[in-house]
């Protein structure tokens, strides 16, 4: 096969390629739409595929769009910023329903068209900035697509406004610390009503003077600032409170977290998210709900509103610590929640509980290892919330297989401009009607 060939895309794929064929093999080339015909070179010849790199685009098509971040495609965060945004929900959509279909068997009719995100530009309320000091300066900012090279950013069109000019005074405030070249990542959050979190991780011994340089960054009223040293159980607080809060727009529900903890990283359309799963897990409001992976209490808290109990399961510590103290704050008394590996805390209710309803909101890697135990547990109902709809499709079959049967399945958008799909999936024992 020639190094340099022309090629017409059919399609866009999980992650984010497009795809066209070339002497029989698939070849995946990144910021492409379909349609076009381009000019790549291959850089990876596998024995059924190849991966290429985009060298020019020959035929455009009309859908291409300027991207409206400078960055783009240098920097890895996005990936389809030259689509227009109503055609990344098409090709999120189809792929995935197409993985569901084709890897797990199901109905192409069970599911539902995509949720679009309220707003395609600032709704990235949580980043991890990649750290490296230069002759120069501080470099900061998001790998390469497939690297470890920084790219250097003064702007991001999908962070929340707040984060890019606190990133600048943070570059100005170590500008002249000794020890600026051990500062490896920043973790930054916002919360909706502008209160951020800035934790640094830093590997230096001069943590004194860090604390003294980062006085420049911002005020304790609207900045909480961490400084993570070693291992995670190393943190000293700079200043402000030692958890955020993410209110609700309606001022309903509030759900603090500790700085460096896990939210979903857009806040506005989290409400769809949790929307969705209350649908789908609630029919009479007499269940007793299971909520594995639980957090912070994203769903463990909206599912007690609207049921008999909830038993949460998490095992983050600071998260379930968290978690606690949002039920408190709300006075929600049939909430409790289990600090442990959901796979281990659910084998040991096999036998002893009865949970009319499972919700789970698992990793990436997916949720085979609580599936066995799960299906030995026989709730009524399981809500899967999935980022990823190849794992997702795997434990559908594996649901299947054990007894449940698809009820419904959608995915949501999360991240626009990026290739990544939100999901959510309702089964029900295959014996309910």
């Amino acid at each position: 096969m020639d190094n340099v060939i022309e090629l017409k895309i059919d399609a866009l794929t999980y992650g984010g390629r497009g795809v066209g064929r070339y002497d029989g093999k698939a070849v995946f080339v990144p910021s492409v739409v379909p349609g076009e015909r381009v000019l790549c070179r291959i850089v990876r010849d596998k024995k059924r595929y190849c991966e290429a790199e985009l060298i020019e685009v020959l035929q455009a098509s009309a859908d291409r769009r300027n991207p409206p971040c400078r960055y783009f495609p240098e920097c890895g965060g996005c990936q389809w910023q030259h689509l227009p945004y109503p055609l990344q929900l098409f090709w999120k959509e189809k792929i995935f329903a197409d993985t569901l279909v084709r890897s797990a068997g199901c109905d192409a009719s069970l599911i539902l068209p995509i949720i679009a995100a309220p707003d395609e530009s600032g709704y990235r309320c949580r980043a991890q900035i990649k750290c490296r000091m230069t002759s120069e300066g501080m470099v900061a900012g998001f790998y390469q697509p497939g690297s470890h090279t920084i790219v250097d950013t003064d702007i991001c069109p999908v962070l929340d406004p707040v984060i890019p000019p606190l990133l600048h005074r943070f570059r100005l405030s170590i500008a002249n610390f000794s020890q600026a070249d051990k500062i490896h990542q920043l973790d930054i959050c916002v919360d909706p009503v502008g209160r951020a979190s800035l934790t640094v991780h830093f590997s230096g011994t001069d943590s004194v003077g860090l604390r003294t340089a980062l006085k420049g960054v911002g005020s304790a009223e609207k900045l909480t600032m961490q400084i993570e040293t070693g291992d995670a159980k190393r943190t000293t607080v700079s200043q402000g409170p030692l958890q955020m809060m993410t209110p609700e727009e309606d001022n309903i529900l509030q759900l603090g977290f500790p700085p460096g903890g896990f939210i979903q990283i857009n806040l506005r359309q989290n409400k769809s998210l949790v929307s969705e799963v209350l649908k789908g897990a609630i029919q009479s409001g007499r269940e007793r709900v299971l909520d594995l992976y639980a957090g912070i209490g994203n769903f463990s808290l909206p599912l007690a509103r609207n049921c008999v109990e909830v038993v949460g399961v998490e095992e983050y510590k600071p998260g379930v610590q968290a978690a606690i103290r949002n039920a408190l704050s709300h006075n929600l008394d049939n909430v409790r929640f289990i600090a442990g590996r959901s796979e281990r805390v659910i084998a040991q209710m096999v036998g002893g509980q009865r949970f009319e309803t499972v919700v789970l909101d698992p990793p990436r890697s997916g949720a085979a290892p609580v599936v066995k135990s799960l299906l030995q547990l026989q709730p009524d109902r399981i809500v899967y919330v999935s980022c990823d709809p190849s794992t997702l499709a795997r434990d559908l079959l594996l649901f299947k297989n054990g007894g449940y049967r698809l009820l419904s399945a959608r995915p949501i958008d999360m991240f626009p401009q990026t290739w990544h799909i939100e999901g959510i999936a309702v089964l029900v024992r295959s014996d309910n009607r």
